[in-house]
């Protein structure tokens, strides 16, 4: 997806400001500032929007971009998205894509007691523990890990 679409996902998902409807995005690999007192548009800039290692968004530059089925075909007010797809490769048709409760179920499983786990699960639960940053703080007398969500910053309001 080419940089200028990125850019205009970004402001329909930031259009409805302050109201956090379906649109308010959820990000990962990259961080944006936007500026909720200008107009519907003209929220979001190019420059705001920021990659891990801090390079700006390109206009012109391709893009990977992962997003639901529904978003991908207009919903929630991405209806430019359904128009100008073509040619976007669909990695996982939807019919063969995992169903996120099964996801958040098996993730939840790989991080609590090791129960009869096999070498990759327990592969997998050491990196998840890993990435949690667990210690004997934070699991409970049954196993499981206690997990404290937090805002990272990765989007921000510009003054």
């Amino acid at each position: 997806m080419p940089g200028h679409m990125v850019k205009q996902m970004l402001e329909n998902a930031v259009s409805k400001y302050p109201k956090l409807d379906g649109r308010f995005p959820l990000i990962s690999g990259f961080r944006f500032t936007f500026s909720p007192g200008n107009e519907v548009g003209n929220r979001v800039q190019p420059e705001d929007i920021r990659d891990m290692n801090e390079e700006p968004l390109d206009l012109r530059k391709s893009y990977i971009v992962a997003m639901l089925e529904f978003m991908a075909k207009g919903g929630d007010g991405f209806h430019f998205l359904n128009e100008k797809l073509s040619g976007v490769e669909i990695v996982v048709e939807p019919e063969a894509a995992p169903v996120l409760p099964h996801l958040v179920t098996r993730c939840f499983q790989t991080i609590g007691p090791e129960l009869d786990l096999s070498v990759e699960q327990l592969r997998v639960r050491k990196e998840r523990l890993k990435m949690y940053q667990t210690n004997k703080y934070n699991k409970t007398d049954k196993g499981f890990i206690r997990i404290n969500p937090q805002l990272d910053g990765r989007i921000q309001l510009k003054n």
